[in-house]
């Protein structure tokens, strides 16, 4: 083909430009292709294209006679009367939406395409979700948050990924609770730390799983909120009895307050933490852990020779 088209022959070169049209009519460049039709003297062939694609405002252009005119104007009817048809029988053929779908995504008129495409079918949304290139991100969100809305959180999911919108995946596997899937995004980004394990932190604590959910506000950086649980811990232990728990709480609470102590060191400034640091010094809590410890087996024995 290359050496045909090298021969000094006007033909040849016609045939070179024709198929160089096509190929950018194919690759969505209709604009570009329109305008090579132009250049070789084929006007038709793009109010051709134009007219098949359903861009009638474009084919107007290279109208030569009133015969086209009149027939872009009777196409461009007949598909406004089609539509209406569509739009009262409640029906939509999938492979017409996604042709126009397609116009819309080479006019840069992204929201006009998630318009005509979510008017298909889900399997059919996902299909076209697939064929489109992951550059497209402001139209793939949409996509996404369309299936959010209906619950379609694995679709979503699939789509974040194929854009790397790791906030919008993260916040995804937190409202579906895949806490594993959420927390392994922290590997990879450690700046989301906070925005991950502060919802999982009070899942575990609505979920009575205290001490997971202690350490996890721990790794948010919410430590406020972490001696708020142990706090809770150590109370709830002390009421059932369970005197080792509450040593072990109360030890957690020491070396969880010294941490605080050591960073209200480092800033002088604040004040308030440290009145209330002042209420849970760290070493009255590690002697407390102490007596706890101890007393488990004075209550034991209070409980066997008792019977209680």
């Amino acid at each position: 083909m290359y050496t045909h088209f090298q021969q000094p022959d006007a033909s040849n070169e016609y045939k070179k430009q024709l198929l160089l049209a096509k190929y950018q009519a194919y690759q969505g460049l209709f604009s570009e292709s329109a305008k090579l039709y132009r250049k070789i003297n084929a006007p038709h062939l793009a109010l051709e294209m134009f007219t098949d694609l359903q861009m009638y405002d474009q084919a107007k252009e290279y109208e030569n006679n009133n015969n086209d005119q009149r027939q872009v104007t009777s196409v461009a009817e007949n598909f406004t009367n089609q539509q209406q048809q569509q739009q009262r029988s409640g029906k939509n053929d999938f492979s017409d939406l996604q042709t126009l779908c397609n116009v819309c995504i080479a006019k840069g008129d992204y929201e006009k395409a998630f318009e005509i495409i979510s008017k298909s079918d889900a399997n059919s949304i996902v299909s076209f979700a697939q064929q489109i290139d992951k550059g497209e991100i402001k139209l793939l969100n949409l996509i996404a948050e369309s299936f959010l809305n209906n619950q379609d959180y694995e679709n979503a999911i699939q789509i974040y990924r194929k854009i790397g919108n790791f906030k919008s995946l993260a916040l995804t596997y937190i409202h579906n609770n895949q806490w594993e899937e959420a927390l392994k995004i922290c590997n990879d980004i450690p700046q989301m730390k906070e925005e991950i394990y502060f919802p999982y932190a009070m899942w575990l604590a609505e979920h009575e799983r205290f001490a997971e959910a202690q350490k996890a506000f721990h790794e948010s950086g919410k430590f406020d909120e972490s001696r708020n649980v142990l706090d809770r811990l150590l109370k709830n232990s002390i009421i059932s009895n369970r005197f080792n728990d509450a040593s072990y709480y109360s030890w957690l609470l020491a070396n969880h307050c010294n941490q605080i102590d050591n960073e209200i060191n480092n800033n002088d400034g604040d004040e308030q933490r440290r009145k209330k640091m002042d209420e849970n010094d760290w070493q009255k809590l590690e002697r407390n852990a102490e007596i706890y410890h101890a007393y488990q087996y004075i209550y034991k024995y209070i409980v066997c020779f008792f019977d209680i």
